[in-house]
């Protein structure tokens, strides 16, 4: 009977393609989440095959922060970077890093120079990074410790390294402080 009316053969198909591409429309938009955020890398500048990363993937407080090498395992050095206005005084936007595991969860520069690096309230001056020494490059610091909270890692660089908080000093020595983050 269809073949005897194209029209009415053509009516059908070409609604048939229009309800199936206003539902393949619906499917792709539904599958992809409003507010996904990119994730990034902290690596070492002049090593970037050394990244900074969650100690064992344990996603608690206060859980260090470790350099370890994606090669090798590393499972949990992605995070989700943001921008907040900076407090304690220090003033303009810093940038906050996410755990990627856990977003409730933020890289968190220690109140002391020398402690280390670990997992912190997001919510915490602490967990505010900002750019420091421009002389030396891309260096970071805490706001909860401007001048000595620069993220540090001593070498010899291997697996398992703690990060930690230091003053700024100037390249060529056994500690390392230039990152990338990307």
């Amino acid at each position: 009977m269809l073949i005897r009316n194209p029209r009415m053969l053509i009516l059908l198909a070409s609604e048939a393609l229009a309800a199936s591409s206003v539902l393949a429309g619906a499917t792709v938009s539904a599958a992809a989440p409003a507010s996904a955020q990119p994730q990034v890398t902290i690596c070492l500048t002049n090593a970037p095959q050394f990244c900074a990363d969650v100690k064992d993937s344990v996603n608690q407080l206060s859980q260090p922060i470790w350099l370890w090498r994606p090669v090798d395992g590393a499972h949990d050095y992605h995070w989700i970077k943001g921008t907040v206005n900076c407090s304690g005084g220090q003033g303009g936007l810093c940038t906050i890093f996410k755990d990627a595991q856990d977003q409730s969860l933020c890289l968190e520069g220690p109140g002391v120079t020398g402690h280390g690096v670990f997992l912190g309230n997001c919510g915490a001056p602490e967990s505010q990074w900002f750019t420091a020494c421009p002389q030396y490059g891309n260096r970071m610091t805490s706001v909860n410790d401007p001048v000595g909270g620069l993220l540090s890692v001593n070498g010899p660089l291997y697996d398992g390294r703690y990060l930690y908080a230091t003053s700024c000093i100037a390249p060529g020595g056994a500690v390392w402080q230039s990152w990338t983050v990307g």
